[in-house]
């Protein structure tokens, strides 16, 4: 067998590098894209970071069903994967979802595992994540996006409209 030597010399040293740096992975939790619409709060919020053994609070929108003709729903998706939902690829524009009385505004970015949905009555509500202290969930990665639903009822029309849509993307990775 001829000798290897480039190939075994770039494999240890890959795996060297790696190393120090998976042990010692900062936890991080960052945005990818924008909210859809025009509000000046931002839809997913973040505070802290995913570090082992703490807790970090996502913060998102909350819910209206105070209005008989027009209310807001919000919801908080978490997912693992930012590639594909099913058989859906992301990212995923909604706005291909459109109708007459649907309008659907923002980029689906990643799947959904968990729903929440906001309590009606708190503007802001925080959700805490809590992180074990499991050293095996270093450089895990796992996503989040705000949904908002907003019904109005046409009074005149006699008809409801909806309008959906996402916030930007949360990535949190979880380290030291």
């Amino acid at each position: 067998m001829k000798w290897q030597g480039p190939f075994f010399l770039s494999l240890f040293l890959g795996l060297l590098l790696e190393a120090p740096t998976l042990k010692g992975q900062a936890a991080s939790y960052s945005f990818v894209g924008k909210d859809c619409g025009n509000s000046s709060v931002q839809m997913l919020e973040v505070q802290g970071v995913p570090k082992l053994g703490t807790t970090f609070f996502l913060i998102t929108s909350g819910s209206n069903h105070s209005n008989p003709i027009a209310w807001t729903s919000n919801f908080l998706f978490t997912g693992i994967s930012n590639t594909n939902f099913g058989g859906l690829k992301l990212p995923f524009d909604l706005a291909k979802l459109s109708t007459v009385r649907n309008t659907f505004c923002g980029i689906l970015r990643n799947d959904i595992l968990v729903v929440n949905l906001a309590p009606e009555g708190i503007p802001r509500p925080k959700y805490p994540i809590v992180i074990p202290q499991d050293k095996s969930l270093i450089g895990l990665r796992f996503y989040h996006q705000a949904f908002r639903l907003m019904g109005f009822y046409d009074l005149r029309t006699q008809r409801w409209t909806y309008f959906y849509d996402i916030s930007r993307e949360g990535i949190a990775v979880v380290g030291t």
